[in-house]
């Protein structure tokens, strides 16, 4: 049912939130909508062994491989693009559009921020099967990286969700009612 509507333009949609705030539900669910669409999880560019030792360097990692996915999908004539997890601050966001201005005009950018109480969030990560993070953990995570919202950019869409009350369907709906196309 979206799909004709897809087909008009290209779109790139950035899912970000805290852990537990439901980006890879609603990512996941967003991609089970679209024909023509490419999953990203910006996760899978830092994950080794041993996890590097600088922020920097994790930095790096997430943006150039988000970068080469993009490009890559987008190379192979993928209309929608989702990439689940990778815009932390302004300076990521900065980041990625500044990589990304030579794409053509005909791509539309969106930033959905999936916000959520706290206590919401870590009971949603305590509660996945096989989690081994600690309740201590995840508070030391949110004293380390502040909330970055608002964020903007004058090339993206940026838009605030609050999930706390809703199914991950009507996050979904409104993704996709808000994406310009």
């Amino acid at each position: 049912m979206w799909d004709d509507a897809f087909n008009m333009k290209r779109n790139i949609v950035f899912i970000s939130g805290f852990g537990g705030a439901g980006k890879t539900t609603c990512g996941q669910m967003l991609y089970s909508r679209l024909k023509s669409v490419a999953y990203v999880e910006a996760d899978w560019f830092f994950q080794a062994k041993p996890l590097p030792a600088t922020g920097n360097t994790i930095y790096r990692l997430k943006l150039y491989g988000v970068e080469a996915a993009i490009r890559n999908y987008h190379r192979e004539g993928f209309q929608t693009i989702i990439v689940v997890g990778y815009v932390w601050s302004q300076k990521e966001l900065n980041a990625i559009m500044l990589r990304l201005k030579d794409l053509d005009t005909k791509i539309s950018f969106s930033l959905f921020w999936l916000d959520a109480p706290k206590a919401t969030r870590h009971d949603r990560v305590l509660s996945r099967p096989g989690e081994t993070v600690t309740q201590k953990w995840l508070d030391g995570v949110e004293r380390k990286i502040k909330n970055p919202w608002p964020l903007h950019h004058k090339l993206v869409r940026c838009e605030k969700i609050e999930v706390a009350d809703k199914h991950a369907d009507m996050i979904v709906d409104d993704m996709l009612g808000a994406i310009t196309l």
